[in-house]
């Protein structure tokens, strides 16, 4: 993995952290709304475990994304060739 490989996974897991944080407040508001999922600590165990899955999950599926997407190692890919030449 290159530098800028290795700078594009580390965007897409935080954007996607970002994402997946936003997701799980709107869900857990509508699925448990009586187990405070607004408090850092949900009340239950079932909303706990889902956000830790959540966010593993979703960061993980961002960091591969960003690192290994087509269009964005085609851009990374021409950026080298154009600071060589």
């Amino acid at each position: 993995m290159g530098g800028g490989r290795v700078a594009q996974a580390a965007f897409g897991g935080i954007l996607r952290a970002a994402v997946t944080a936003v997701i799980y407040e709107f869900v857990g508001a509508v699925v448990f709304p009586l187990e405070r999922t607004y408090l850092p600590t949900a009340k239950a165990p079932v909303p706990r475990r889902l956000a830790h899955l959540n966010v593993a999950i979703c960061v993980s599926v961002g960091t591969l994304w960003a690192a290994y997407d087509s269009s964005l190692r085609r851009k990374a890919v021409s950026s080298r060739i154009l600071r060589k030449a």
